[in-house]
């Protein structure tokens, strides 16, 4: 969390733009949770991860596009933060 938080405050121009940045970061992890553990932390959908982090997050959404065959992240791979 306190990576996040760093994060966030680093590229935040003042507190208000922090407190809204770092509310939808937590969401984002928070979503990302949920589609993890719905699936039982077998599988998640990439695109439904992609989709879900950029609603919560800063982009605009017409920025990114998850074309191509479903693919699901193996439970083996690990999210590692910049």
């Amino acid at each position: 969390m306190q990576a996040v938080a760093a994060h966030t405050l680093r590229y935040s121009e003042n507190p208000a733009e922090f407190a809204g940045n770092f509310s939808a970061r937590i969401q984002a992890l928070a979503q990302a949770h949920s589609l993890l553990s719905d699936s039982t932390w077998e599988a998640a959908d990439l695109a439904a991860l992609i989709r879900d982090q950029i609603r919560l997050g800063s982009l605009d959404e017409n920025r990114v596009t998850t074309p191509g065959q479903r693919f699901n992240c193996p439970r083996t791979w690990r999210c590692v933060w910049p």
